[in-house]
C-alpha cells in the first residue's frame, strides 16, 4: 500500500517533482511514474501517494519529521 505525503511542489519536470512534505525541513525528488498525485487547483496544497518500495528505499515514513540532513541522506547528495 502507498503512503501518502502532504506538503508542496517546489519545482516540476515533465518527468518529476521536487515536494516538501509538512514535516520535512527539506525537499525530495519523486519520479512521477512512482506516485499519484492529488492536485487542487484552488489550493497550493498537494497530496502526493509515493510507491512503497521508493518509501523503503529512502527510509521515507508517513507523519514524521526529517530534519535538512535526513533529506539530504535521502537524496543521495
Amino acid at each position: 500500500m502507498p503512503s501518502t505525503f502532504e506538503g508542496y511542489v517546489v519545482y516540476r519536470t515533465g518527468k518529476a517533482i521536487l515536494f516538501n512534505g509538512h514535516y520535512w525541513d527539506g525537499a525530495l525528488w519523486f519520479p512521477l511514474s512512482q506516485i499519484n498525485v492529488v492536485e487542487d487547483p484552488e489550493s497550493v496544497e498537494w497530496v502526493i501517494s509515493v510507491a512503497d518500495w521508493l518509501c523503503n528505499k529512502k527510509g521515507l515514513l508517513e507523519f514524521s519529521h526529517y530534519s535538512e540532513e535526513e533529506i539530504e541522506n535521502m537524496s543521495g547528495f
